[in-house]
């Protein structure tokens, strides 16, 4: 911020006037003439250090106690400006301290209104910097949600991508798959009739060369029939099962 007239004024005036409050006689012996005399000079090592206040003020302490305001009031002005205080008799101290008052008290209210409109416009800045904060959050609120659609319709995508061979897999399982299967099952139980055939029909004209070379058959004496070479009609029946079994097995 840029120091004007306005700004500057009344920060000397104010070390003044507690510069003129703190003049201590004592401590200087100047021979007053007039207005002005020869201010005394500080030595040059001394001048040239830091000015440090040596008041006995503490972080607790208040305005509001005298004490305090004292130590403050004695302490705030460097040895410099207390030169200048002492070099003045007592109607320049006098008149310096009304003009410089009054200058003070002119200036304070159009310091107090840049002040209250500084403050006003320091208040607009926050509403605005907070509108214009809440306007970004938003759009990068809506900017995250946007992202976050676009990454979840790739991602359904790429799904959907990997998962339609499976399912034309299955639909076909289901729809031509089974099917085959059954028709290879009945080709493959055709085949194997097929190759038991020529088996069953040697196997048939065994049993019926057999049965015309029979004779009539008797009834022994536990009422079983006999024929005339003396087997039981139900051996021979049993043993053309198990040679037609043994057939298909070989």
């Amino acid at each position: 911020m840029a120091y004007t007239a306005v700004n500057v004024v009344p920060t000397v005036s104010l070390i003044r006037f507690f510069s003129y409050l703190v003049k201590n006689e004592d401590w200087f012996t100047i021979q007053r003439h007039g207005f002005l005399v020869d201010t005394p000079r500080l030595e040059a090592e001394f001048a040239n250090l830091p000015f440090v206040p040596s008041w006995n003020v503490t972080n607790k302490d208040f305005l509001s106690d005298p004490v305090v305001c004292r130590n403050v009031v004695k302490e705030f002005v460097s040895h410099g400006q207390r030169l200048v205080a002492a070099s003045m008799d007592d109607e320049a101290l006098r008149d310096g301290f009304a003009t410089q008052w009054a200058q003070f008290g002119s200036f304070l209210p159009k310091i107090c209104q840049r002040w209250a409109f500084s403050f006003s416009t320091q208040e607009k800045s926050r509403t605005k910097l907070s509108i214009e904060g809440r306007a970004m959050l938003i759009l990068e609120r809506k900017a995250f949600k946007a992202e976050e659609g676009e990454l979840k319709f790739h991602a359904n995508q790429e799904l959907k991508a990997q998962v339609a061979p499976i399912s034309a897999e299955h639909e076909w399982l289901f729809a031509e798959g089974f099917a085959q299967i059954v028709v290879r099952l009945q080709c493959t139980m055709t085949s194997a009739m097929s190759s038991f055939e020529p088996s069953l029909r040697s196997t048939e004209s065994h049993g019926a060369s057999v049965e015309t070379s029979k004779q009539s058959p008797s009834i022994g004496r536990d009422n079983s029939f006999i024929d005339s070479s003396g087997s039981d009609p139900m051996e021979q029946y049993c043993s053309r099962c198990s040679t037609f079994t043994s057939v298909k097995q070989d």
